[in-house]
């Protein structure tokens, strides 16, 4: 049954016309089960019934006109269960119900399975027979098979067809609704573009060749005209980015001179191939071999690969078949394609660019960096999203939810372009403040941090008032090497961001891979990795890298001593004070050595269930804790936020979060302790207001998230958020807190701190 499955799967997925799939559905299914019907019907969410949408067996005439409610009949049965039914006579069922148009009165046997998507019934698919007798236990078995892998590539093409008859979507359903992961948090509305790939490896033949010579100038000349265009590149965008960001440049560059890549291909041509099909082999492997790494960083690395390949590849081609130039439309648009490089970002003008959405990347690809550099909201991994049919489409880039709606309704429309106008507002009010201290409308003080990485988040947090960095990422400045930084190198990174800064705080953490993070000298495989070596663990086990790392942070520190460091993934206090020792350690030997430094505030990070209850023991041994909420979350919920089959179960509102967080701001309210929380939900306004009202007084978040948090807690009272704090944790669900929260927030004057409307709120 295995290979009858991958054939009509395979058969489904091979059609571009949504009905035409349906129809291969039901053919192929009725075949395979040597039943006399096979049918499937479809949920209509705007009437709130089941269509039946193809058939072979019953009349074709009914096709799209025999319509089921959704608690009507067998098919409404399935639907309310969610499980297969199989029954030998469907007429003595009591849920029967007779649909004269379909002409099914002469099928007895009834076995019908249901398509989820995202725990949700889009479908039910029914095969039927003439005997009164029930479906075998296999054909059961392969019905349900097939309906859990079926569905979410009808999702997708429904999808498609959706947005290339032009509905539109609704401010209430899920119609032209893609969800992606937000890179860059932001609001668009804007025409798509779809970035059109002219240029293809799939069209370049295999083709062999007698006299290479000819082949080799060429390929020369290819790799010359390229390292000159992405020169010419840098210097055109050197005002826009730092010189991480920049740094992608010489990525590409040392790629051409790269005897791994750019070798291989010369070995190629020289065994007898032309340039283009050695060229084709060399990226293919490079990228086959990059993808299959289970490690996010070097798979990211492999659209890098294939981008390079593929402008030598135009470079290569005669004129008439190289990609032509992209016409940069006269008003700003939403940049749309399968795999955005970051060098063709950077070749828009900014103010031609609303926002990019990309079906592929992660949030460390190179594109990734340079749309945060630029300030652009962001959404990638949207792999449903029908690309061959937006281009001109009016569409929606929601990167707070990491959502794309297309085509949405003028209602949807008019709800985003009014929350798009008191977001002006808001900016409008805050810029002529930017800079001043954050106070609460009572006079409390609340420091307002940013996280870093790069050169660029740090210029963007000093333009958005940021008193200091509360979370610095050391092992984004390790991804830009080929192996462990020396402590030199070191020096120069976290001078470069304390210089920047001085005299506010730079809480560096110290170096924390594994887990979704791993350098690509310094691989980490393992089954559970999020449960396994990572953060202080991997650094205790190895102090040479501790030990430079914290000698090079406290040189980069001197004349400025403004460093606080900061201990990741900690769980016991055989932890803390392994690492205290080490730190000492170093801090003598960088006396010793004559640099003259003060020792500078050292903290842990609360990220595991097992450091809430070890907070008060850390308290008597630290200087400061900060709550990386991102973890603290994923571990609380056994959630991992990456895995998009569980993503929505990643809950910042759920209340055991909401309870966990007040409860541990309680248990450190007496200790003369730094308290602070670094994460997404400090950046979150709303969220923010309940941590202020729970006790934390230090928020650090990313830079575009800061003018939007400084302006709700200003004008808002400590006493009106310990009361907000009171009503979310009244409350059972997610959903339910954060309707309250929201709710709260309007009653005293905030506004919208999203659009109100919208249904599918982020818990």
């Amino acid at each position: 049954m295995i290979h009858a499955l991958r054939r009509i799967l395979d058969a489904v997925k091979s059609e571009t016309n949504f009905d035409e799939a349906l129809l291969k559905l039901v053919q192929l299914v009725k075949k395979t089960l040597v039943s006399d019907v096979a049918s499937v019907y479809l949920l209509e969410e705007v009437q709130q019934h089941f269509v039946l949408k193809a058939t072979v067996g019953l009349n074709p005439a009914s096709v799209g006109a025999a319509t089921v409610a959704l608690d009507q009949g067998l098919v409404g049965l399935v639907a309310q269960r969610e499980e297969p039914l199989n029954i030998a006579n469907a007429h003595e069922h009591p849920n029967f119900h007779f649909l004269e148009e379909t002409g099914e009165s002469e099928f007895k046997s009834f076995l019908s399975a249901p398509l989820v998507e995202r725990k949700k019934v889009i479908g039910v698919l029914v095969v039927q027979r003439r005997s009164a007798s029930k479906f075998s236990v296999a054909d059961e078995r392969f019905l349900l098979t097939l309906s859990t892998q079926l569905a979410s590539i009808l999702a997708a093409l429904s999808a498609r067809s959706r947005v290339f008859s032009g509905q539109k979507a609704e401010e209430d359903g899920d119609l032209n609704r893609f969800a992606g992961a937000k890179i860059n948090q932001g609001l668009a509305i804007a025409k798509a573009h779809v970035l059109q790939r002219h240029t293809s490896f799939k069209r370049i033949e295999e083709r062999r060749i007698k006299n290479f010579q000819k082949e080799i100038l060429s390929f020369e000349s290819a790799c010359t005209r390229l390292r000159q265009d992405l020169h010419s590149l840098k210097k055109q965008v050197c005002d826009q980015l730092e010189s991480k960001e920049l740094a992608l440049f010489d990525v590409y560059i040392n790629m051409l001179e790269d005897d791994a890549f750019v070798g291989e291909v010369y070995r190629g041509i020289q065994s007898g191939y032309r340039a283009t099909s050695s060229l084709k082999k060399v990226v293919e492997h490079t990228v086959e071999s990059f993808s299959s790494v289970d490690d996010d960083y070097i798979r990211a690395r492999a659209s890098d690969v294939e981008d390079l390949g593929l402008k030598l590849l135009n470079r290569l081609l005669p004129v008439s078949k190289a990609k032509s130039v992209e016409k940069i439309p006269s008003e700003s648009v939403i940049l749309i394609g399968e795999d955005v490089s970051p060098t063709t970002l950077l070749e828009w003008p900014r103010e031609s660019l609303a926002g990019v959405i990309s079906l592929r990347g992660t949030s460390n690809s190179h594109m990734a960096i340079i749309a945060r550099a630029i300030e652009l909201p962001a959404v990638v991994g949207i792999s449903n999203l029908p690309l061959d049919t937006l281009d001109g489409e009016t569409i929606i880039l929601d990167a707070f939810r990491g959502e794309v709606i297309v085509n949405p309704s003028q209602r949807l429309l008019s709800v985003y372009e009014a929350f798009l106008r008191q977001e002006k507002r808001v900016f409008d009010d805050i810029n002529a403040e930017f800079d001043q201290p954050v106070k609460t409308a009572c006079g409390t003080y609340i420091k307002i941090l940013a996280n870093t990485g790069f050169l660029a988040d740090a210029k963007l947090a000093l333009q958005r008032g940021a008193r200091g960095v509360g979370l610095y990422r050391t092992e984004i400045g390790f991804m830009g090497f080929d192996s462990f930084p020396s402590e030199e190198e070191q020096v120069n990174l976290y001078r470069q961001q304390l210089a920047c800064f001085a005299p506010r705080e730079v809480c560096m953490r110290t170096l924390d891979v594994g887990g979704d993070k791993s350098l690509p000298y310094f691989p980490i495989r393992e089954t559970n990795p999020f449960l396994g070596w990572r953060g202080i663990r991997v650094t205790l086990d190895h102090p040479e890298i501790l030990l430079v790392q914290v000698k090079a942070m406290l040189k980069a520190s001197e004349g400025l001593n403004n460093l606080q460091i900061l201990l990741p993934m900690v769980t016991c206090v055989e932890e803390v004070d392994s690492a205290l020792r080490l730190i000492h350690r170093a801090f003598q030997e960088v006396l010793e050595e004559g640099y003259k430094v003060k020792m500078p505030k050292i903290g842990v990070m609360i990220e595991v269930p097992a450091a809430v209850v070890m907070a008060r023991a850390f308290a008597e041994r630290v200087d400061f804790i900060s709550v990386g909420s991102n973890d603290l979350i994923q571990y609380l919920l056994a959630v991992d936020r990456n895995n998009p089959r569980v993503a929505d179960l990643y809950q910042a509102y759920h209340p055991v979060v909401i309870h966990t967080l007040s409860m541990l701001a309680q248990q450190l309210e007496h200790f003369n302790i730094g308290l602070s929380v670094c994460g997404e939900i400090a950046g979150d306004a709303a969220f923010a207001a309940l941590l202020i009202g729970m006790g934390y007084r230090s928020l650090s978040m990313s830079a575009s998230n800061i003018l939007r948090v400084k302006w709700v807690l200003r004008r808002l009272t400590i006493n009106d958020m310990e009361e907000i704090v009171d009503l979310a944790c009244q409350c059972e669900s997610s959903q339910e807190c954060r309707s309250v929260v929201l709710g709260a927030l309007r009653h005293l004057g905030i506004g919208e701190i999203e659009p109100r409307s919208i249904k599918k709120a982020q818990s």
